[in-house]
């Protein structure tokens, strides 16, 4: 069974409280089952870790690389802005990471320098933009066994 990390950098952890108008009202804790139900139905298993400090991002996605997991979503949340050592470490492990927003960068102007490393990214569609990552963590890997 596929094992992915669910990555939620800086500010994710105050999902449907902060800024709801922007963001909607699906609190984390929320989000986090809605993810475990997908990962239950869809056939993989899910690790979810929050964090605020980009340090500890590095640090789980070179654990997720050690311990040789299938992918990884990330949301950088605040990171996008100058997570640069985030964005090196993604590069530099073996990992491949999907990056999500749940809102459309281009509409806000924002510009995530995280997702220069990353696979692709899934933007603008709300809590849907973590699904589609999944979905598409699931194809590359169906991808890697046919190749």
């Amino acid at each position: 069974m596929p094992k992915f990390l669910l990555l939620q950098g800086g500010n994710m952890n105050f999902l449907g409280i902060r800024e709801p108008e922007v963001y909607g009202r699906t609190t984390a804790p929320e989000l986090d089952e809605m993810v475990r139900a997908y990962a239950a139905e869809k056939g993989f298993e899910v690790e979810i870790y929050y964090t605020n400090i980009e340090g500890e991002a590095i640090d789980k996605m070179f654990d997720a690389h050690n311990r040789k997991l299938d992918g990884c979503v990330i949301n950088p949340g605040g990171f996008c802005y100058a997570g640069y050592a985030l964005r090196d470490c993604i590069r530099g492990i073996k990992v491949p990471t999907v990056e999500v927003h749940m809102t459309n960068h281009y509409t806000r102007q924002i510009f995530s320098v995280t997702a220069q490393a990353t696979k692709g990214v899934f933007m603008g569609m709300g809590i849907q933009t973590y699904m589609r990552a999944f979905d598409s963590l699931l194809a590359l890997l169906e991808e890697q066994k046919s190749a």
